[in-house]
């Protein structure tokens, strides 16, 4: 018995040795490292501020990226830029068509959000010219913003405020520094720069749109700007912990901003470590560590953060831990000592003293005596197997017959189990059932051999069998013949090489009914794998109805297009008439001022002839017949010659009309003949017209689609946009774009609405539809541009302040055929 005691004193000397070291180890390394443990745990805080500090860069750069990105992919903002690069011009600016259109984009930057308080945007057109701009920031508690346009007065550009909740436009004196400062370049891109301000965030984003033929049109450039002011290093002061600021330098002087006394070590010169950009060090003064590191703007200045660590910060949190560790040693020796015993002696000897015990009853052959031995390490684990092996032991002795009967009870219990689950399936399969035979559509499944194996009700009706007649035959039955000789070679080919056209697929096919009839149905057919037998489902419905119902709705509209064709048709003629009428009365002047001339030019022969005749003819008589042939040969032939430039004015614009076919046109040339054949109109009112753009712009088109397109814009201005009394102004200007040209066409009428603006291309849409209105006329418009000459149009109307169509044509247009 006193071999038992032999390992508890074992453990004991062990556990004493083993304290003793880990307390010299421990001792040692604390000793050893505190040295360096100001430094490092200085230079770690340091580098967690600095990386905490890049990090808030990167993702406000990322922040700011989204925001302007946002921005230039507004379907507003892309408009405006695409009006005020193409078409203004500083020296024939209209501030009535652009300055609205600028507003608008300095509307839209005040609104934006998720911005600092103190920030700059601006948008520049193609050209870098501004167009708006917004800034805002906060001194001494007092708020200073603008939001401001750029126009333009004798071709200087004029600076206005746009503020929305200002009644009245006033005009500023100079453009925001920050503004100024960072646009040496317009590449886009993310970078960081320094002014007077604070360090800033500047992010040139371009606006860009695409055009029809898929190339990248540039539009202009949005410049933000995010200034890192005090504000937000106090904010990131709170997060880190720490004080920061920074100080920057151009050549060798130093500037501080955004510091406080004390973070910036008296008398610093730069480090020769920070020369590199992104370079780091450690500066220690009386106060504390200093970390410093450098960033390299692209304005030429050096930035170098700081981030101050004072003592106080760390040194009583060493000082404490060190007076702990050593209180700490002192209380495990004194209090563990005692501890180590009593655990020992509950833990080792009891436990194996209680073992031995009950081994020894078992032996004797005690099986009811259990060990007394209640824990779970590895002495309970013995015995609670030497307790659960006697009681085994006793329970076979006592009585097999009790494990017989359990066992027994346990089968039938199974048994009853077994029952309900075959119940349930079966009431799952008769539902499963019932819900397959109330389907709409026809449900049919087949073995890979293709016979039926079920059909439910909707199947009967469609076809016509009973499930009893079709239960195993072959599915063949169900198909006109010319399917059902293919069907077996197709189910073969699926079944070897796993390649179908149908399984998986809804089609429509021709099935048979029992009667030998045929009708189109919808199939939609699937298949399952249980072991190697392969069963496929087909779902079918009959779709003759509905196919009937869809050629009825098909002739309909066919009629219903070819009833709309005949309306624009005649819209077409109409116009033509109404051209061949002005034209008429156009010719009408000149044909009669001329026969007028003939009639005085015959009197003066006739009376010349007579004093010939009679002999009494003088020359002072012929001189006066010479002078008055001279007129009135001059008068003859100047309107004849007027009238033969209306008439051939008015036969290549007839012409164009009634003809489909594509021929070569000067875009301008053929404005103003188009032009010229509406005089008789135009004349009637005070309106002017005024043209300008490249004459040299060739393309191969459809005259009698431009043609139309004019006049309906002109015939459009004069009766929509102006009142009778109205003195208007049109503008038409035509310009290359390498590929497209571009036809702008203005007015400084009444202008739309929004509901008018969405529905001018509808057809019979007109405001005028007591006063003559067809509502064809735009509606024409847009398909001749859409259709006839593969271009896009965009309309810009403002009520009260006039319309713009802008029309983009190819160069070459494609065929018509007939009827079109």
């Amino acid at each position: 018995m006193k071999a038992k005691f032999s390992i508890a004193r074992k453990i004991l000397l062990f556990w004493g040795i083993s304290t003793l070291m880990v307390i010299a180890l421990i001792g040692g390394i604390f000793l050893f490292s505190l040295n360096g443990y100001h430094e490092d745990l200085a230079r770690q805080k340091i580098e967690d501020a600095h990386g905490a500090f890049l990090t808030f860069i990167r993702q406000r750069e990322e922040h700011l990226k989204r925001i302007s990105n946002e921005f230039a992919s507004r379907s507003n903002v892309i408009s405006i830029l695409n009006l005020l690069s193409k078409y203004q011009d500083p020296n024939t600016y209209q501030a009535l068509v652009y300055d609205p259109e600028k507003r608008k984009l300095a509307y839209t930057l005040e609104t934006l959000t998720g911005i600092s308080a103190h920030h700059y945007m601006a948008v520049y057109d193609s050209q870098q010219r501004l167009a708006a701009f917004h800034g805002h920031d906060t001194v001494e508690d007092r708020v200073n913003e603008s939001t401001a346009i750029v126009s333009y007065v004798d071709a200087r550009p004029v600076y206005y405020e746009a503020h929305q909740a200002q009644a009245a436009t006033t005009s500023i004196a100079v453009l925001p520094h920050e503004l100024k400062v960072p646009m040496d370049s317009f590449d886009p891109g993310t970078f960081l720069y320094v002014s007077r301000e604070g360090l800033g965030i500047v992010v040139r984003t371009p606006i860009e749109r695409k055009r029809v033929n898929g190339d990248v049109e540039f539009l202009g450039t949005m410049v933000l700007i995010d200034m890192l002011d005090a504000s937000v290093l106090a904010g990131l002061m709170r997060q880190t912990g720490l004080q920061i600021g920074y100080f920057y330098r151009f050549d060798t002087a130093l500037e501080i901003v955004g510091s406080t006394e004390g973070i910036i070590p008296a008398g610093l010169k730069l480090p020769s470590a920070l020369e590199g950009d992104s370079a780091h060090t450690l500066v220690k003064d009386r106060n504390g560590y200093v970390g410093l590191t450098s960033l390299s703007p692209v304005n030429g200045a050096q930035v170098v953060l700081s981030f101050q660590l004072p003592d106080a910060s760390y040194a009583t949190g060493v000082s404490v831990f060190r007076d702990s560790a050593l209180w700490g040693i002192a209380i495990f020796l004194l209090g563990m000592t005692p501890v180590g015993l009593i655990f020992i002696n509950r833990v080792v000897q009891r436990p194996l003293a209680s073992l031995i015990a009950g081994v020894e009853s078992i032996v004797d052959g005690r099986y009811g005596d259990a060990i007394a031995l209640d824990s779970n390490d590895e002495l309970g684990i013995v015995a609670k197997s030497f307790n659960d092996m006697s009681r085994v032991i006793k329970e076979r002795a006592d009585g097999l017959e009790d494990t017989v009967r359990e066992r027994t009870q346990a089968l039938r219990a199974e048994i009853a189990e077994r029952r309900l689950v075959e119940d349930a399936l079966k009431e799952t399969e008769a539902k499963t059932r019932q819900i397959v035979n109330s389907a709409v559509d026809g449900i049919i499944t087949t073995d890979q051999d293709g016979k039926i194996l079920s059909f439910n009700t909707s199947a009967e009706k469609i076809f016509g069998y009973s499930v009893i007649e079709v239960i195993g035959q072959n599915i063949s039955i169900l198909m006109p013949r010319h399917i059902a000789e293919k069907h077996h070679e197709y189910v073969k080919d699926y079944l070897e090489t796993g390649k179908s056209k149908v399984i998986g697929v809804g089609r429509e096919l021709i099935a048979r009914r029992k009667d030998g009839s045929t009708f189109l149905a919808d199939f939609s057919i699937s298949d399952f794998h249980h072991g190697d037998d392969v069963t496929f489902v087909g779902i079918i419905r009959d779709i003759t109805e509905r196919k009937q119902e869809e050629y009825r709705l098909q002739a309909t509209l066919e009629e219903l297009q070819n009833t709309q064709n005949e309306l624009v048709q005649a819209e077409k003629m109409a116009s033509l008439g109404g051209l061949v009428a002005g034209v008429a009365h156009e010719i009408n002047t000149p044909i009669g001022v001329g026969v007028t001339a003939v009639s005085h030019l015959k009197e003066s022969a006739d009376r010349i002839a007579q004093l010939y005749a009679s002999g009494g003819l003088r020359k002072s008589d012929f001189a006066a017949f010479v002078e008055t042939a001279t007129a009135s040969t001059g008068i003859i032939q100047a309107n004849l010659n007027r009238a033969s430039e209306l008439i051939k004015s008015f036969k290549q614009v007839a012409v164009d009309r009634t003809s489909e076919a594509r021929r070569e046109v000067n875009v301008l040339a053929y404005v103003e003949e188009v032009l010229e054949s509406l005089k008789p109109t135009l004349r009637r009112t005070k309106h002017e017209i005024s043209i300008s753009g490249k004459r040299d712009v060739v393309i191969d088109t459809h005259p009698g689609a431009l043609s139309q397109i004019i006049t309906n814009l002109v015939m459009n201005s004069v009766i929509h946009a102006y009142d009778e009394d109205d003195a208007g102004h049109i503008q038409i200007s035509v310009e290359d774009n390498g590929g497209t040209v571009s036809l702008f066409y203005a007015d400084d009428g009444k202008g739309m609405d929004e509901d008018v603006r969405s529905k001018i291309f509808e057809p019979f849409f007109t405001t005028k539809r007591g006063s003559g209105g067809s509502g064809l006329g735009m509606h024409i418009l847009f398909n001749q541009v859409t259709q006839t000459l593969g271009g896009t149009i965009e309309l810009h109307s403002t009520p009260g302040r006039g319309t713009a169509f802008e029309i983009s044509i190819p160069y070459k247009a494609n065929e018509l055929r007939a009827g079109e």
